[in-house]
């Protein structure tokens, strides 16, 4: 549902036409704000044309005409934001260019939830979440959860998204979190909803892109990455592409800016293993959990975590 919107809403500021009936808007009033907005560019857009026509065959009347008609148009409705720059792509994973966008983005998705405060504080909710779904599970997560615990004195929450959660569910799901914990999932997507100095962490059998740290980074979030692990039924050869890549990237330690950097020997790849469920490698989990405490504890001036380690 998010995807679609975001796609949608890239669509129609460049096309001008408006989100499908029924897609997801965060005010009632959206549809006659849009309206409104395109009754604005489309009119505004023809003045400055014949503007410019008037202008290039020097005709000062007509110029004069419609510099007038260009006063007479109303200003866009009010508050209005087109964001055009802010963008979802499935190949790039590209959240926005410009910081003011994603900031506004937020702003606007927590003030919509009475959600403002939230988002005034710099210190990120404590709490937790492991986040599973139907297949890339994570096979040893009480172990996970029983480390979490050792390590932030936090008890963590397990919740999903699916087909049946509503916007305002996932929204607030992400909202809440201030360390979120799951395997490489579309569900992450949802990041573009997390407090900005909260702290994301993707437990992965292998490296299948960096799609999620992309996001996160574009938000202010920071991510981490918790690979290697037993794969279930795993599909044997491993791909020595694969192989290679977990190799290349394992000095980086879970270090998601240290794996943006070294990732070109990891092209985007749907390995055999990508949906089968796996044992998280507890090793890495520590690590990442230790680097997540850590940035958390910065942002709440040493307060977020129960335990130091």
């Amino acid at each position: 549902m998010l995807q679609q919107w975001l796609q949608q809403g890239q669509e129609g500021s460049q096309g001008m036409e408006g989100p499908e009936p029924g897609a997801f808007t965060f005010a009632g009033e959206f549809e006659d704000l849009w309206r409104r907005y395109r009754a604005h560019v489309t009119g505004e857009s023809a003045a400055l044309l014949e503007m410019q026509q008037a202008s290039g065959k020097k005709n000062s009347a007509a110029l004069k005409a419609a510099q007038a008609k260009l006063a007479e148009i109303p200003s866009p409705p009010t508050p209005m934001r087109c964001y055009e720059r802010l963008s979802w792509n499935r190949n790039f994973g590209v959240v926005s260019s410009a910081s003011s966008d994603t900031a506004a983005f937020r702003a606007a998705s927590y003030a919509a939830l009475g959600m403002e405060k939230t988002l005034a504080r710099r210190c990120p909710p404590r709490k937790i979440i492991l986040l599973y779904r139907s297949n890339r599970g994570i096979l040893n997560w009480r172990e996970v959860a029983d480390l979490v615990t050792e390590v932030t004195g936090w008890v963590p929450e397990r919740a999903t998204i699916n087909g049946d959660s509503t916007p305002e569910e996932q929204v607030r799901l992400f909202a809440s979190a201030g360390l979120l914990i799951s395997s490489h999932s579309s569900q992450l997507i949802n990041v573009l909803f997390s407090h900005p100095s909260s702290a994301m962490i993707e437990a992965s059998s292998e490296f299948f892109n960096a799609d999620f740290a992309e996001y996160a980074h574009g938000m202010g979030v920071f991510f981490r990455y918790a690979l290697g692990g037993e794969v279930e039924g795993a599909v044997q050869p491993v791909d020595p592409g694969i192989q290679g890549c977990i190799d290349e990237l394992s000095h980086c330690e879970g270090n998601s800016h240290c794996i943006l950097v070294h990732r070109a020997h990891c092209p985007p790849r749907h390995a055999l293993n990508k949906n089968k469920n796996f044992r998280a490698n507890l090793t890495a989990v520590r690590q990442a959990l230790v680097a997540a405490k850590n940035h958390l504890n910065w942002a709440c001036d040493g307060l977020w975590s129960k335990y130091e380690y």
